[in-house]
């Protein structure tokens, strides 16, 4: 039986909307970046962190790794790969940073990450690829502070997957902006997610919290199937079709979960009622000095 999930500020998640919007600081990564084009990057095993594999020094840290830095990549050209950026079973600290990864098409990926720890992804442009970021099978990793447009299938999207930070990145124009399966431990944390099909997608995941984010004009706010111990914590969902599907709602598995409707109700009935409060004794109070 699906567990439901935990929802810190029911309340607020409806009645605040406005102002979780207007509080987010997504500072996505700027189209008009300067890049050098580069060839398709395959990196397997750790031994494979080297320039030749577009390795343009360190500062991936613990301690100074590797940075795969300014590049813009044509996925279009990965033809025997998963897309423009490949990287498997490693475990050194790396940090793509400053790239651009597009014209993947609905064949490639823009970044394709198996088996893999330890990775940073940041203020990088993916843009027309399958996914724009695949994650199969990774942990501790962060995606940061990225613009991911018209990716076809998923902005990001997850298999297997642990101990992940998705924050501050821009995602619009795909089928998922995030889609988790079968993943824990994900952060989904102040990013902007509008014009999806599904703005975020999670199916048999769980410990796991979105929380800060504007999710807007998808069809599906947020999205959840199979899920235990899912954290909401105050996002703006205006302007969704459904703002939040929940499979294990007692209502089935057709409907928003009655609860969000009843909360929103109840939370503009209390403003409505402070409203004409404060108004009857402003006027009671100008009416005694007339007097």
């Amino acid at each position: 039986m699906t567990k439901r999930m935990r929802i810190s500020g029911l309340i607020a998640v409806w009645f605040f909307l406005p102002l979780a919007g207007a509080f987010l600081s997504t500072t996505p990564a700027e189209a008009d970046q300067a890049y050098t084009p580069h060839d398709v990057i395959q990196i397997d095993g750790d031994s494979n962190f080297v320039a030749e594999n577009g390795i343009t020094g360190g500062q991936g840290t613990a301690e100074d790794p590797f940075m795969i830095e300014g590049w813009v990549i044509n996925a279009s050209l990965a033809a025997g790969s998963a897309g423009g950026i490949v990287i498997s079973n490693t475990d050194a600290h790396f940090k793509i940073s400053k790239v651009r990864v597009e014209l993947g098409g609905a064949l490639y990926d823009g970044i394709w990450l198996s088996n893999v720890r330890n990775g940073w992804i940041e203020d990088s442009v993916l843009v027309d690829n399958y996914d724009g970021i695949t994650l199969n099978s990774t942990a501790g990793l962060t995606i940061k502070n990225n613009t991911l447009m018209n990716n076809s299938f998923s902005g990001v999207h997850a298999e297997a997957s642990e101990y992940v930070n998705i924050e501050l990145n821009e995602i619009n124009g795909s089928r998922h902006g995030v889609h988790a399966r079968y993943c824990e431990q994900f952060q989904i944390t102040d990013n902007a997610i509008s014009d999806n099909e599904y703005g975020v997608y999670m199916n048999c995941t769980s410990k796991s919290s979105i929380s800060g984010n504007n999710v807007t004009r998808n069809h599906y706010g947020v999205y959840l199937t199979e899920c235990a111990d899912i954290d909401l914590g105050l996002n703006s969902l205006a302007d969704n079709d459904v703002p939040v599907y929940d499979s294990g709602s007692p209502n089935g598995d057709d409907e928003t979960d009655s609860s969000f409707i009843w909360s929103a109700l109840i939370a503009a009935f209390a403003a409505a009622v402070i409203i004409v409060y404060v108004a009857v004794v402003i006027l009671s109070r100008r009416g005694k000095r007339l007097g």
